[in-house]
């Protein structure tokens, strides 16, 4: 038997849109126009202080230029921490 697609009982709509609430990790993006790095929340937070070792290792990348859209969090055991 073939599943048919549709919403999963736990599923939110918002506007119209379906999205995943993440509590286990950050979404971030990374842009690096030259030598510097900046780290920004999709929502436009910019995170470089916060996620200073991402944006050092960034800068160290042999691109003169880069976008990297990621996720940032980590687990130690059965818990989930925010960095």
């Amino acid at each position: 038997m073939a599943l048919e697609p549709g919403p999963s009982a736990g599923d939110r709509r918002v506007g119209g849109w379906l999205h995943e609430v993440k509590h286990d990790a950050f979404r971030i993006l990374v842009r690096k126009p030259g030598e510097r790095a900046k780290v920004w929340s999709r929502r436009s937070a910019d995170l470089t202080d916060r996620f200073s070792g991402i944006a050092e290792t960034v800068r160290g990348l042999s691109a003169d230029r880069a976008l990297i859209d990621g996720v940032h969090g980590f687990r130690a055991g059965n818990e989930t921490h925010f960095p």
